[in-house]
Order: C-alpha cells, then structure tokens, then sequence
C-alpha cells in the first residue's frame, strides 16, 4: 500500500518511491498533498513547513522564510512586506510597528531618524520638531529645553 506524504511534504508524481520537502515560503497543510502553497504576502515559513506565520509589527517578510526587523529609523505594522521610513520629526529606534515623535526640547530634521537631537542652547522646539526655534530677546533656554525663559 502506499503512505501519504506527511504535513510539510507533497509528490506529485504517480509512482513516486518518496515525498519531497516544502521549500522556503511555502507550505503543506495536513497529509497527502500533491504540491506546496505558498504563503501569503508578510508572512513566512522554514522548509517543511505545516503552515506560515504572519510577520509581527516591526518585522518584514522578505522572502527568505523568516521575518526580519525593521532597521532604526524605520517601521512595520503586522504582516508587511516591507519596513517604512519615519518621517522627520519622529524617530523609531528599529523593530518597532510606529515611529514616536521627538520629545519638546530634541528633534529630527531628516527622514528615517533612529532618535532625536537635542537642541543647543539659547533654542528650543516642540513636540514633533524638525528643527529648533531660537529663543527671543529677553529670554533663554538650556540645551534640551522645550521653551525659553524669560
């Protein structure tokens, strides 16, 4: 009699003497198949594989059978394919599924910030800042600050 191929394994030839394994990014669910499904877009699995795993945010699948994170600078939600770049502004320190924004007192003036700048002395900026602002005459702020002093 004949043996099904195990979960993770598929023939499709008749007469087959032995069942081959699942490449990478794909899989067989269950017994008996005659071929491998590949898995949906931003997830992955191993060779051999019962199934596939949906990449966890701050991950990618990027087509190797594992899910990579995000470099800094950069973000994933659940299930991508691909990180995105942070806007200036905010800054993610990497294997995160958001950017935050720079506290008052720091900022990032480029995309794909991995953190924020302090501003100097004698400036100051908001929450979100691109760039420091300098204080008006008549008052004054310390490196980091998020406002001036009179």
């Amino acid at each position: 009699s004949c043996t099904p191929c195990i979960e993770g394994k598929f023939s499709d030839d008749a007469g087959a003497s032995s069942c081959s394994t699942c490449p990478v990014n794909t899989y067989a669910r269950g017994a008996g198949n005659v071929k491998c499904t590949p898995c949906p877009s931003g997830s992955a699995s191993g060779t051999g594989s019962g199934g596939c795993g949906t990449c966890a945010a701050g991950k990618f699948a990027h087509g190797k059978g594992i899910c990579d994170s995000c470099t800094p600078g950069k973000y994933s939600a659940a299930g991508a394919i691909a990180c995105i770049v942070c806007a200036a502004g905010t800054y993610a320190p990497g294997d995160t599924g958001s950017c935050t924004p720079c506290i008052g007192g720091k900022y990032s003036d480029k995309n794909g910030a991995a953190s924020c700048k302090g501003c100097k002395a004698g400036k100051y900026s908001n929450s979100g800042a691109t760039g420091c602002i300098d204080c008006p005459g008549g008052s004054y702020a310390l490196a980091g600050s998020a406002s001036c002093t009179a």
